[in-house]
């Protein structure tokens, strides 16, 4: 995957996006391997659930803002759904509610939602009873709870919004779930060799040029010129960034200059910085009394011949140097108003000095890479203009733009030893860009294990034991409302006990919630009466028993100000702690546990944002959030972390845990999805800005020897022109150097 650089998306053209994708494709090919967020893997679409693994006395991390959580309106649609146990046959729900209601269903669909109920209870344990106004459904959903069912009010389902309300929703939040999948589904980065690498990017080129000699020439052409003047444009201060990197003399993270870097790398290739050299499965032509076509079937080079199956399909054997290989066309820039720009980055790249390998660092370090793509910019600018020069046009712009650049140019090719080939450079280089491909492999992929996620924490429904009961589960399951009758079954509690899906995580050092008393249930209060109960307990006994007893280890925050710890195997062993208050409608009281050693810790507790006189001692971890209802109408909500705690204080005290910060965002994806966000700090035409916090580092430039007027013409200064004779060097250069590399 490739991200669209924010310039083109700032035109807005279909084209110029395609072409965008073209060119960074295009530059993955030619420089593989940069240590940019691609090479980190696939980012997290989703911030991970809050979940309440902390202390947030200690460290208050709100979560989700309050918008977050749905607050039903009276008009608004919800639907109902009923709940079943895990040990309950649908049945067992479905025949008691018919008798309870005979009007739920109409005679027509009777049997129809009956088969729907079974089927949805069987596989999910719920199923869906009515969709309508949130007044009506409150009312039927009491009416149901009183009758004993387990009743859930939650936001309806995507099946329930409209054909309208889907065409109407925000595009941008559509291509956001693609590309999702996307990053899902795809590879980091799927190994490529330097063959198929090289071959892929002689297809996008050639892909281009058809581009722009196509039928649609001037939308093509337009869109290919405005990506390659933009790329053009930015190459000065490319180099100069580059230079800085390679130095080792700035400290920011350089993913958008790299990024840079392969775009320029890939308009270099495709204006003539690109030579296809012949390789297994090329289109060559053999120089005999007339050129034959053929494909090449083998190759061996440190033979030098070659295998070549010709039109007839006759495969013969020739010497490599009798075949010529592929011409591969470039982008005409005679059709592209982008001369000045190329001009003035030729001159750039000929005047640049390559600055020295580093002295230290291996080479996946930046002064490293920095190096390497400065060497291989200026090798292909030096290609585009042994192509371009051979217009005349072109070489007069090219000579008028600077005088001097002839005698810089000079300067440069004394630089050369007196034995070089071009042929034999040239070979090299490929060779070594072909060992830097192939070694240049993608990070090792994600474990395929899957990790466990994390749980939204909520009130649990579906409980073997003990059995819920006659409740209203809403706001995702944190909000109950107890209907049902207090008087309990055999072996069951009385009213009802919840617990939550999930305990306190092993290794927390601490937890807290809170939870708010709506209603305090029918009928008058009773002076000094227990309505609520909630705190911690351990998992319950799987079978129930003649009597109901509190699991050892249950710590139990109760609405008359008392806490108790049942710490013994029998029903008076436990031990008790007056808290001076009562919670009544519409205070919120908290319970939180703190880890004193690795096996257990202390409890403490909270009323209105008021740590509460009295902690509860030798308290196990791994317990579950517990909630004990002992009214009829009474209504609590918990906060489990998804809305700011009442009570948060600001000092931290030393160990405690560091909040859960979500992993990854919507602003971390701008760079490995296929639709790029433009940020604050880039400018108007698309040019990121990059902060430096070092000194500007002058980069070294080949300056034109001045020269001297002379009185009279010398015939000793035309001898630098000549090439000193290159025998004495064949041994070093000869035709069979790239056998001496392997």
């Amino acid at each position: 995957m490739v991200s669209i650089p924010t310039a083109g998306k700032e035109k807005g053209t279909c084209a110029s996006n395609i072409i965008y994708l073209l060119v960074n494709k295009l530059g993955e090919y030619l420089v593989p391997g940069l240590p940019d967020e691609k090479g980190k893997g696939p980012l997290p679409i989703h911030p991970l659930p809050i979940t309440p693994t902390l202390d947030t006395r200690h460290d208050p991390s709100p979560g989700p803002s309050s918008e977050q959580v749905p607050v039903f309106s009276f008009n608004q649609r919800v639907t109902v759904y009923i709940h079943k146990r895990p040990n309950q046959q649908p049945h067992e729900v479905i025949q008691p509610l018919i008798s309870a209601d005979t009007r739920l269903f109409s005679q027509t669909t009777y049997m129809e939602k009956i088969i729907q109920m079974d089927r949805a209870m069987t596989q999910y344990g719920k199923a869906e009873l009515i969709t309508d106004e949130f007044r009506v459904c409150a009312r039927k959903s009491a009416k149901w709870a009183a009758a004993g069912f387990i009743i859930s009010i939650e936001p309806p389902s995507n099946d329930e919004v409209s054909q309208g309300e889907q065409r109407n929703q925000n595009t941008e939040h559509l291509c956001y779930e693609k590309n999702k999948d996307i990053v899902h589904s795809d590879p980091i980065r799927p190994f490529i060799s330097g063959q198929v690498a090289s071959s892929l990017a002689s297809k996008v080129i050639s892909l281009l040029h058809a581009l722009l000699t196509s039928n649609s020439t001037v939308l093509w052409a337009k869109a290919i010129e405005e990506v390659l003047a933009n790329s053009l444009s930015k190459a000065c201060s490319l180099i100069e960034h580059l230079y800085e990197a390679a130095v080792g003399s700035i400290s920011y993270t350089p993913s958008q200059l790299l990024r840079d870097a392969r775009q320029l790398m890939a308009v270099m290739a495709a204006l003539g910085g690109f030579k296809e050299y012949i390789r297994a499965g090329s289109q060559v032509q053999i120089k005999a009394e007339e050129l034959l076509e053929g494909v090449v079937t083998a190759l061996s080079e440190r033979q030098g011949v070659a295998s070549v199956k010709d039109e007839a399909g006759k495969e013969v054997s020739c010497p490599i140097a009798r075949l010529i290989p592929p011409r591969k066309e470039v982008l005409p820039i005679d059709s592209l108003d982008i001369t000045t720009q190329l001009v003035e980055t030729l001159h750039s790249f000929i005047k640049l000095v390559l600055p020295p390998d580093p002295l230290s660092g291996d080479a996946s370090t930046m002064p490293y890479i920095a190096c390497r793509i400065l060497a291989e910019l200026k090798t292909r600018a030096f290609m585009v203009l042994s192509l371009e020069v051979r217009d005349p046009a072109f070489a007069d712009e090219f000579l008028n733009f600077n005088c001097d650049i002839t005698e810089t140019m000079s300067a440069v090719a004394n630089q050369c030893t007196s034995g070089s080939r071009l042929k034999v450079i040239e070979a090299l280089c490929e060779h070594l860009r072909m060992v830097y491909h192939d070694c240049a492999h993608p990070p090792p992929p994600p474990p395929t294990k899957k990790q466990a996620q994390t749980v939204q924490m909520r009130w649990e429904s579906n409980c073997d034991y003990p059995i819920v009961r006659g409740t209203i589960f809403s706001y995702f399951g944190t909000c109950l409302h107890f209907l049902g009758e207090v008087t309990p079954p055999p072996g069951q509690p009385k009213g009802v006990m919840i617990y939550s899906n999930a305990r306190i995580p092993s290794g927390a050092s601490s937890f807290y919630y809170e939870v708010q008393l709506l209603s305090v249930g029918d009928g008058p209060e009773e002076q000094g009466g227990n309505v609520l109960s909630f705190g911690f307990a351990p998992p319950p006994p799987s079978t129930s028993t003649t009597s109901w007893t509190n699991p050892s280890g249950t710590v139990l925050f109760h609405s008359n100000g008392r806490a108790y710890h049942y710490c013994g195997p029998t029903i008076l062993a436990w031990k008790s702690v007056r808290l001076n208050c009562s919670i009544k409608a519409g205070d919120v009281a908290g319970i939180g546990w703190t880890q004193a050693n690795p096996a257990v810790g202390n409890v403490y507790f909270t009323l209105n944002g008021t740590v509460l006189n009295g902690e509860q001692a030798d308290v196990p971890g791994g317990l579950f959030p517990v909630v004990h209802i002992l009214k009829k109408g009474v209504r609590v909500r918990a906060n489990f972390g998804t809305l700011p705690f009442k009570y948060t204080p600001s000092v931290s005290p030393e160990g405690s845990t560091p909040a859960v910060s979500p992993a990854g965002s919507e602003e971390q994806l701008a760079d490995i999805l296929p639709v790029g966000v433009l940020s604050e700090s880039e400018s108007e035409n698309g040019t990121a800005t990059l902060s430096r916090v070092s000194n500007v580092v002058r980069v070294p430039v080949h300056e034109a020897p001045q020269q001297c007027p002379l009185a009279e013409y010398s015939t000793s200064t035309c001898t630098r022109c000549k090439l000193p004779p290159a025998h004495h060097h064949m041994i070093e250069t000869g035709p069979n150097i790239r056998g001496r590399f392997r």
